[in-house]
């Protein structure tokens, strides 16, 4: 009988960022001057604020995008934030290695008995890796002293499909009602579309006679050198938008100050979260958006005048205004820069169904990811494929990481290999 997994995160990483709340970190790091690993996630992001303040970052190397490999010298290098290069196996050797002692930490304060050998390490790959970058990864979990014999590596999208297909097709009460057992039963097929900042994969499964999945199709044309598609794409917008209004000199300025841009970011992410889609509001209604004070004072010392007036008599006049320290939007406006991440999507999905006849049996769509939270995008994909049953778990941005510690209890029950 199989023995349904509970996988949970709160009381662990569940935090609140500038009132933001949140069960995830963001994938930065920082080093000191000597190349020693200092810090990582927003402990990062403040401490290294606070030293580009007080003019002492000269030396050190932050770097806040891990994504982007660069092939030098037959290794692969990262580029921090002052365009300094660093080994990525070096970078992403610490970060394991952080990673290991922050949860070993934290379990031995609930565990007494806990012994490092108890623990099975499971490390989500993206599809799109190459065979080299994935044994980088492998050497770095070496490197950070995780053993072969207890680590599994596991495919991002792979890992989504493990979570939302136990989680939806379990007897928890509000699945019930969708009835969402029966597209999970054997000869199934589903797609996954796993929306993140910068990436969206999109995998199709089969499930199997013996209850496992079998990736049949991967697409891997979302990415960033093609250009963002996930939810930074949206962020492009509301910087394009924020140039428009305070101009790039002043923007610019105002990026300098790094403290003040971390406060900024995470009221843009609020901004976003208070977006509705118009089917569901009978009327248009106003976001807000806390401006940071120092933005202010730095557009009135460079134009002579109080920012309020100048919106007022801007071309942004009707959709923007501004109280105090707040800046109100129009959620039209807003929705707006969902608008090309929205139609790249689904644009992308017709081509699928389009270029393979095979996935004509394909009935549900599973949307997970960060920018699956999104109630714009959700609506959107679920318009422009009525006879699909679309698929949003609880947790969405979390799926990959729950259904990676699913698949390290047992990989053999969950996959086709």
């Amino acid at each position: 009988m199989r023995i349904r997994l509970k996988v949970t995160s709160r009381g662990i990483i569940l935090r609140y960022v500038m009132g933001i709340p949140t069960s995830k970190t963001p994938t930065v790091v920082l080093f000191d001057k000597d190349g020693q690993f200092h810090s990582f996630g927003y402990e990062a992001q403040i401490h290294y604020a606070d030293l580009v303040e007080d003019e002492e970052n000269c030396g050190w190397k932050y770097f806040s995008d891990l994504s982007l490999l660069r092939y030098r010298n037959q290794k692969y290098t990262l580029t921090d934030d002052q365009n300094h290069s660093m080994a990525a196996l070096d970078v992403y050797s610490a970060i394991l290695k952080y990673l290991k002692g922050h949860l070993l930490s934290n379990l031995a304060d609930r565990l007494a008995d806990l012994n490092e050998t108890d623990v099975h390490w499971v490390l989500p790959v993206s599809a799109s890796w190459s065979l080299s970058e994935r044994k980088l990864l492998a050497d770095a979990a070496e490197n950070a002293c995780l053993s072969h014999e207890s680590l599994t590596f596991v495919l991002k999208p792979e890992a989504a499909a493990i979570y939302c297909k136990e989680f939806l097709s379990s007897n928890e009460p509000e699945f019930r009602k969708t009835k969402s057992s029966t597209y999970f039963s054997p000869g199934a097929q589903f797609i996954v579309l796993d929306a993140g900042g910068q990436t969206v994969e999109v995998t199709t499964h089969e499930v199997q006679s013996d209850g496992t999945m079998m990736e049949i199709l991967y697409s891997d044309v979302l990415s960033p050198m093609d250009g963002s598609w996930g939810g930074c794409l949206v962020d492009s917008k509301v910087n394009a938008f924020l140039e428009g209004l305070f101009g790039t000199d002043v923007m610019e300025e105002f990026r300098r100050i790094k403290i003040d841009v971390l406060e900024l970011q995470h009221s843009t992410e609020m901004m976003k979260r208070q977006c509705k889609d118009p089917e569901n509001e009978k009327e248009d209604f106003k976001i807000w958006l806390k401006v940071p004070a120092t933005l202010l004072d730095i557009f009135k010392n460079a134009n002579g005048y109080a920012f309020y007036k100048s919106v007022a008599e801007s071309s942004y006049a009707m959709s923007v205004h501004v109280k105090r320290k707040k800046m109100y939007l129009s959620n039209d406006f807003v929705i707006e820069m969902y608008r090309e991440s929205k139609e790249k999507l689904v644009r992308h999905l017709r081509e699928i169904f389009r270029d393979n006849p095979e996935l004509k049996n394909v009935k549900t769509i599973i949307m997970t990811g960060g920018l699956a939270n999104s109630e714009i995008l959700r609506n959107e994909v679920r318009l422009s494929f009525p006879g699909k049953h679309v698929v949003v778990p609880d947790q969405a941005d979390l799926a990959v990481v729950k259904g990676a510690v699913m698949c390290g209890f047992n990989t053999k029950m969950y996959l086709k290999v």
